[in-house]
């Protein structure tokens, strides 16, 4: 079997990749969050399916934001390893040269881990955004606000 060679060039397609991976998820993350919570807003309040509405967009979300949150955390994994492996690469390597060095010294994603809780606490803000539509949480907000 022969072995495959993989140079910078690859390198920099799989970080290429990742990138939009990363991109592409928060991408659905925002249109479903923002979705969500828009509909559960524009609804009327009056609704007696209210309740009920905001306790199943909720408990759907949760298992969207779970989701979301593993792919963007794989996504952003990949990426700081794919920059890493570049960088350590490009340390010893001939083919890359003086002008590519910046380029390479540029690439410095975000912590996977810090993506995460950002994109925890995102996913949280917006549950919360959901489930303050249920008719007993507005009540309570209501009577909070009144003091």
């Amino acid at each position: 079997m022969k072995e495959e060679i993989y140079s910078v060039a690859n390198a920099m397609e799989q970080y290429r990749y990742a990138s939009a991976a990363v991109h592409v998820f928060w991408n659905y993350f925002q249109v479903v969050s923002v979705g969500a919570a828009g509909f559960v807003w524009t609804r009327k309040r009056t609704d007696v399916i209210t309740g009920a509405l905001a306790w199943a967009i909720g408990l759907l979300y949760i298992a969207f934001a779970i989701a979301s949150n593993y792919a963007v955390y794989a996504a952003q994994l990949e990426l700081v390893v794919a920059a890493s492996s570049i960088k350590e690469f490009s340390k010893n390597s001939s083919e890359v040269r003086g002008e590519l060095i910046d380029l390479i010294n540029a690439l410095k994603p975000f912590d996977a881990t810090t993506v995460r809780i950002w994109h925890g606490a995102l996913s949280g803000t917006t549950l919360i955004a959901i489930m303050a539509t249920h008719p007993r949480v507005l009540a309570w907000m209501r009577l909070l606000f009144r003091r």
